[in-house]
């Protein structure tokens, strides 16, 4: 059980350091050759790790959903909006490749911060 309360500070600490905009072209090109797959974008740690470590930190602290939609239900509510209102004008834009593109990135921004949200609002 040591492991349960040093987690979330784990996360918090992956979570910064994964938001660093490092490049990673071999590990780009390497996966580019194994899957026969080229990716639309450069990879990097904000766009390879931090997403699935943002995933894992909101279903690691699910339980706290109710008590944060409950102290913060309008700004949630605005950013929804919002974000709905960005993907709308991307995929109605006159350039959606490069709309779709920062809206994807725009997103991994917006994963990072309900997980900063999930992860801070339990550490005392």
């Amino acid at each position: 059980m040591v492991l349960k309360q040093w987690i979330n500070p784990l996360l918090v600490g992956l979570l910064i350091l994964f938001s660093m905009p490092l490049k990673l072209p071999a590990l780009q090109q390497m996966l580019e050759s194994l899957l026969s797959f080229s990716f639309p974008i450069r990879l990097s740690l904000y766009t390879l790790f931090l997403p699935p470590v943002a995933l894992f930190c909101i279903v690691w602290n699910r339980k706290r959903a109710v008590e944060i939609w409950q102290k913060l239900r309008l700004p949630l509510i605005v950013l929804a909006f919002l974000f709905c209102w960005m993907w709308l004008g991307a995929i109605m834009s006159e350039y959606p490749k490069i709309a779709l593109k920062h809206s994807g990135r725009y997103s991994i921004y917006l994963l990072t911060f309900l997980a900063f949200l999930f992860a801070l609002i339990g550490i005392p």
